[in-house]
């Protein structure tokens, strides 16, 4: 599996009870005082921690973290994606491609998300014609010398698509012959 993306800035909605849990430190008046150092106060936050964790393969703390981006920012594809690569890094497919799939109805033209929901219903032995179809979908988005290319022509070859794997290998080659 390829690694995932950095994640970008995202509002925060936190409200004052969700602060208190997110470990933000509250004095004996209830006033709110300044988090510990390392914890995040944002979904961006707990994003890049999370990426951070599962990039060192700390999956469960991955995971929870991109669980409160996700729950903080539920409108921001990157996180789902983000924990649906966690899942998958986890052995955890099914809810890989649960995430996956929420990442694409917020951003239906992602091509590493396009890509990663081909290899895990790939696993689960979903029709090729499905599967094509995302390819498809990546091929028409993704510009021309993507390095993503490469990936897609191994899953048009794995697909039965010869002609469409050696199109992608092509395409990937002749950006560099300059």
């Amino acid at each position: 599996a390829q690694a995932p993306p950095p994640a970008p800035a995202a509002a925060d909605g936190t409200e004052p009870a969700a602060a208190a849990s997110s470990g933000t430190a509250t004095s004996s008046q209830g006033s709110a005082t300044a988090p510990a150092p390392d914890e995040p106060t944002d979904a961006a936050g707990y994003a890049r921690r999370g990426a951070a964790e599962t990039a060192r393969r700390d999956y469960v703390r991955a995971i929870a973290d991109l669980d409160r981006a996700c729950a903080l920012a539920p409108t921001e594809a990157s996180y789902f994606y983000l924990r649906g690569m966690a899942h998958w890094s986890n052995h955890q497919p099914d809810l890989a491609l649960a995430d996956i799939n929420e990442s694409l109805k917020l951003k239906p033209e992602d091509v590493p998300a396009l890509l990663a929901r081909v290899e895990l219903r790939a696993g689960h032995h979903d029709p090729n014609s499905e599967l094509i179809a995302d390819l498809d979908t990546a091929d028409r988005i993704a510009a021309r010398e993507d390095p993503e290319r490469m990936q897609m022509g191994h899953l048009y070859a794995f697909l039965g698509q010869p002609l469409a794997a050696i199109a992608q290998f092509t395409k990937w080659i002749d950006t560099r012959r300059h």
